[in-house]
Order: structure tokens, then C-alpha cells, then sequence
């Protein structure tokens, strides 16, 4: 196996299971937060927060945008008080509409139910789905298919050098 394959069987085997690994346990939280005790909760903040990402230089430079909903809220349990920040288990990048969708679901000010781990009080969530975990995964295993075609081209081309 050339070099070049090797590293390449390396990095895209590397990401594909760090990806699949991710979005696995994004899900798995999701599933046990749904038996997780509910308390009220207030919104402390609300707001999208916007960031600009540059690649490349010169003629060949790209901006491009990512929008992610922040929400901050405070709860109690057992008369101890939390604050938590955590929306849905897993990557809450999204589109611009998106995202303003879920601020709109929380308002500052507003009351939510939050969904706390009783063995880890500070762990909590708004809500039990995972955000984008599916596809984090289906990407894992794209990234998988990738490096394992890298491993068998550079197989073939040390066989038939």
C-alpha cells in the first residue's frame, strides 16, 4: 500500500468513526433523557448566534455563514439551582431559518420543561430528539466506504506494482 493511500485510509477511516461514535451517542442520550424527571424552567436567553467561516485565499476565498440557537435557562431540583444551555442532544448548527425557529420555541422569559439526568442534575435538556444525529452517522459510514475504497486502491496498486 502506497503511502499517500495509507494516510488517506487513515484520516477518512479516522472521521468516519469519530462521526459515527458522535452522532451514536448523541442518539443514545436522546433515549435515556426521554425517562429523565421534568421540572420548570425559565429562559434566561434567546438569541442565534451567527458566525463567518473563511477557506481558501485570494480569488479562490468562500465565506460561509453558520447559524447555531443559544438558549440559557435556569432550574432547580431539589432547591439547588442550575442553569443549562443544552437544547437537544448533538450538533445544533443549522440554516438561518432554522435556527430561528428554535429561538422562536424559546423566548427569554418564558417557561420550558427541562428534562434532568437524577444521577447528574447539571446534565439537562429541552428536548429529546437529537440534532442531527442521524445524519452524522450516515456520514460516519460515507466516510467509512471512503477509506475502506482508499485501503483497496492502494491494495491494487501495490499488488500490481
Amino acid at each position: 500500500m502506497t503511502s499517500i493511500s495509507l494516510v488517506m485510509t487513515l484520516i477518512f477511516s479516522g472521521i468516519g468513526m469519530g462521526l459515527l461514535l458522535f452522532g451514536r451517542s448523541a442518539r443514545r442520550k436522546a433515549l435515556a433523557s426521554q425517562s429523565w424527571p421534568t421540572v420548570a424552567g425559565t429562559v434566561t436567553e434567546s438569541e442565534v448566534k451567527v458566525t463567518q467561516h473563511s477557506s481558501g485565499s485570494g480569488m479562490d476565498a468562500q465565506e460561509t455563514t453558520h447559524y447555531r440557537p443559544v438558549v440559557k435557562y435556569q432550574y432547580s431540583v431539589e432547591g439547588m439551582e442550575y442553569t443549562g444551555s443544552r437544547i437537544a442532544f448533538g450538533a445544533m448548527n443549522s440554516a438561518h431559518s432554522a435556527a430561528n425557529a428554535v429561538v422562536a420555541r424559546y423566548p427569554a422569559g418564558a417557561s420550558v420543561n427541562v428534562r434532568y439526568d437524577p444521577g447528574k442534575p447539571t446534565e439537562a435538556v429541552l428536548e429529546t430528539k437529537t440534532g442531527g444525529g442521524a445524519l452524522l452517522m450516515v456520514l460516519g459510514v460515507v466516510f467509512l466506504v471512503l477509506g475502506a475504497g482508499s485501503a483497496v486502491m492502494g491494495l491494487v496498486a501495490l499488488v500490481a506494482g
